[in-house]
This record gives structure tokens, C-alpha cells and sequence, in this order.
């Protein structure tokens, strides 16, 4: 958990106004902050001195679990909804029977339920209905609202002219909003 070790951070506002929050202005939880800014700049953090020895150790085991359990030889956005405190959406997913379920070049990954994966040319529609038809699929069988982790902050319909532009460009082929 990051928000521990947070002293400061500087904000961009969507007036274009920067300031510094700090103290009693930040509060951190599981995936989420008070910081909803439209952007942060940079924060400062106050760390702690450990052995680097034991810190390269924890590290490579977090590494090793991790890679065994998310699929990091695509690409992604890394998990899309929120746990809930009593069970864990992947699992979820699973028990649904909708991983590996596909749209376009996005498919819900087969290693891990809660990760949508590019598996070449996704677009952001693809990712979006995705994620609406997992969304659909949980709140049939869950009591409380599926949240999804990567917010989307603009129609759909933008993020498809968004896509048809870069199409458009030299760039096509290399790059996508996913």
C-alpha cells in the first residue's frame, strides 16, 4: 500500500490550476484516494531505509507469484474491476464461464478472469463491451455492483472517432488506445 508511505502531492486541476495536497487532505483505501484531480504531477514520498538484499528478495517472490498468475505476455490494462472485500472478481469471472470470451482483439485472459488482454489491434470499443457484457454477466449473480478499476471518462463513440484517427495516421498498426 503506497498511500502509507505518501507525504505530498501536486495536482493538476481541469482549470489548469496546480497546487500541493498534503496531510490531512489525502486518505488512501484499497484502489482508491481522495485524489480525483484531473491529473497528478508528482508526489513526495517518505520511505523508510530497509536491507536492499531483503528488498530485492520480496521483490523477486511478489515477481514470481505474480507471473505465474496474470498474463504478462500481453498487453493490458492490468486488473479491470475492484475486489469485493469477500471475494475476488477473477474468480468471478471464472465461475461465469467468460474467460477467454473475446471481442475484436480483446478477450478476457484465460490465466486470470479479471484481466482483458490486446491480443493485437484492440480497440477501445472492443475493451468497453467487454467490460459491459462482464459487468451484465456478475450483477445477474452478485448482490452488490460490479465496479470496474479503469474508469472511462469519455463517450464511446469518442473513443471510437479517437481510434478511426489513429487508423488514419502512419502510426496505424503500432498504436491503439488500449
Amino acid at each position: 500500500d503506497i498511500g502509507q508511505y505518501v507525504k505530498s502531492v501536486d495536482v493538476l486541476t481541469v482549470k489548469g490550476e496546480r497546487f500541493t495536497r498534503s496531510g490531512d487532505e489525502l486518505s488512501f483505501d484499497y484502489r482508491t484516494s481522495s485524489v480525483n484531480e484531473l491529473a497528478i504531477l508528482s508526489c513526495e514520498l517518505e520511505l523508510t531505509f530497509a536491507d536492499a538484499d531483503e528488498i530485492s528478495k520480496k521483490m523477486r517472490q511478489i515477481w514470481i507469484v505474480k507471473k505465474a498468475a496474470q498474463p504478462f505476455s500481453f498487453q493490458s490494462a492490468g486488473c479491470i474491476f475492484k475486489n469485493h472485500p469477500q471475494h475476488r472478481i477473477g474468480r468471478e469471472i471464472e465461475r461465469a464461464g467468460l474467460k477467454g470470451k473475446r471481442v475484436g482483439n480483446a478477450s478476457i485472459s484465460t490465466i486470470h478472469g479479471n484481466f482483458i488482454i490486446n491480443e493485437g489491434g484492440a480497440r477501445a470499443a472492443d475493451v468497453l463491451e467487454l467490460i459491459q457484457e462482464i459487468k451484465e454477466s456478475l450483477e445477474l449473480v452478485s448482490r452488490g455492483a460490479v465496479k470496474p478499476v479503469v474508469m472511462n471518462t469519455f463517450p464511446l463513440e469518442e473513443a471510437n472517432r479517437a481510434q478511426e484517427l489513429i487508423d488514419k495516421m502512419e502510426l496505424s498498426g503500432r498504436t491503439s488506445l488500449v
